[in-house]
């Protein structure tokens, strides 16, 4: 029996599980919210676009996401700003909170000198993280 590529996704169209085995298998496998299309990808690279019929993979579009700059002043006022972001974005901020962007940008300001990095998902991009320095 040949073997045959597969992902799983989800409604959404985030991949879920990825390999390679026999098409009798592959409904077995499946047996939880996701869906499945024949076809080699990864979650990171990849996602199933699920407006078409069929649904097809496709590779994912790169980070949009735009900064104003790269270094603002600890004073609790300056402003960085990630703008482009998809609504719907979610952001993981440096202290490990997740949240979902809902205007198109991430805005940040800090009283405290130092390097924040924040982990951007803007599905169906290029996940992205992102530093900015705020100096005294």
């Amino acid at each position: 029996m040949a073997l045959k590529n597969y992902v799983t996704y989800t409604p959404e169209g985030k991949i879920g599980i990825y390999g390679r085995t026999d098409e009798v298998t592959i409904p077995e496998m499946v047996r939880t919210n996701h869906e499945w299309i024949g076809g080699v990808g990864k979650a990171e690279t990849h996602y199933v676009d699920t407006s078409t019929t069929p649904p097809t993979l496709k590779t994912k579009l790169p980070f949009p996401g735009t900064q104003n700059k790269s270094q603002i002043l600890a004073d609790g006022i300056d402003e960085w700003i990630v703008s482009g972001l998809p609504v719907g974005s979610l952001v993981t901020w440096p202290d490990g909170v997740i949240s979902t962007i809902d205007d198109g940008s991430l805005e940040f300001t800090v009283d405290l000198p130092g390097t924040y990095t924040f982990k951007i998902d803007p599905f169906p991009y290029l996940e992205e993280e992102v530093s900015v320095e705020a100096i005294t």
